[in-house]
């Protein structure tokens, strides 16, 4: 939402400035001048212009921060803004060469905004700071393209709450840790449905076969999962059990597989929200890594833990210690 806020303020900003300064000045007898429109469309216009050649020549520096759908919304908005200018101004051949400076620069806005998320998945992103797992959301997906991550350092996530998931179904990613560490990550979720923190999406090539989204050769470090069972049926009035994974989505065939990659996280399952109707509360179920075969679970108290199927305490501390070695979990799986 950053850029249409940016761009709707931008352009009220311009607009109100021309006319104050115009009619302080008494240089124009009417209440307001059309020609604040023109000088907004135009400054508009070269905001989405910066924009557009950043997202096309370092796409990492906008989609961390707006999402590629807004982006594209906002690029069409600006150039349908240009065609309307140059409708106003054709009418007056004194404004020819405006007319036609504004349409070309609305084609080239539109063009942007079409080419730079379709050529997203042809670079390698460097992620180096929490903000930069933004990414994995922000990005366009179409289940054929595969986008590349190398983390460039350690990460330190403390200080900051992460609320959202990363990822989305439509976008399979490849992140290669290089070594280096993840620490710090505070993921709060009011659970209503099963949960998880990082989703996967998958990509089909030409032969038929799916490739799953991937983290590979990296230490997740002090994580801390805020889980809250908040899930409940309204027709038979009882609290439903609800599940949680770190990687992957339950109950879809899209799943994050994990290479070489350390787990260390504190999971706090809070006391279910109250619902006066149900005569239960909802309870987290289980509490899984993702779709992996080789882990195991050091567990620090007297709760029951799970990694597949038993049952834990509806409320509780649990200390999680996952590791999975190196090899290829997932990699491929035939369609």
């Amino acid at each position: 939402m950053i850029l249409p806020i940016a761009l709707v303020v931008i352009f009220a900003l311009t607009v109100g400035v021309y006319n104050y300064v115009t009619i302080s000045r008494g240089s124009s007898g009417r209440g307001f001048a059309l020609e604040s429109l023109y000088l907004a469309t135009f400054v508009s216009c070269g905001i989405m212009l910066v924009v557009g050649l950043l997202a096309m020549r370092a796409p990492s520096f906008i989609f961390t921060y707006i999402h590629w759908g807004w982006f594209l919304a906002c690029s069409i908005v600006v150039f349908l803004l240009c065609i309307f200018m140059m409708i106003l101004l054709i009418n007056d051949s004194a404004e020819a060469y405006w007319s036609a400076l504004v349409t070309f620069i609305g084609i080239l806005v539109i063009v942007f905004g079409i080419v730079a998320p379709v050529r997203a998945d042809k670079h390698t992103y460097e992620i180096s700071k929490p903000q930069h797992f933004n990414l994995l959301t922000n990005l366009p997906g179409d289940k054929k393209n595969v986008y590349y991550f190398e983390l460039g350092d350690d990460i330190d996530f403390t200080g900051k709450k992460v609320k959202d998931s990363y990822g989305s179904k439509r976008v399979c990613y490849r992140i290669d840790g290089n070594g280096h560490s993840i620490k710090g990550i505070s993921y709060t979720a009011e659970l209503k449905e099963d949960g998880c923190l990082f989703i996967g999406g998958e990509a089909q090539d030409g032969t038929g076969s799916y490739y799953s989204s991937r983290i590979s050769n990296v230490v997740f470090e002090d994580m801390v999962l805020i889980l809250t069972p908040n899930a409940y049926d309204e027709d038979r009035h009882e609290g439903l059990s609800v599940n949680f994974n770190m990687f992957s989505e339950i109950g879809t065939s899209r799943h994050v597989s994990l290479d070489n990659v350390t787990v260390k996280a504190n999971v706090r399952v809070t006391e279910a929200v109250e619902n006066y109707r149900s005569i239960n509360p909802s309870e987290v179920g289980a509490i899984n890594l993702g779709e992996v075969d080789s882990a195991y679970v050091v567990n620090e108290s007297d709760f029951a833990i799970t990694i597949n199927d038993t049952e834990v305490a509806s409320k509780g501390n649990y200390t999680l210690n996952y590791e999975i070695p190196e090899e290829n979990n997932g990699e491929e799986v035939e369609g």
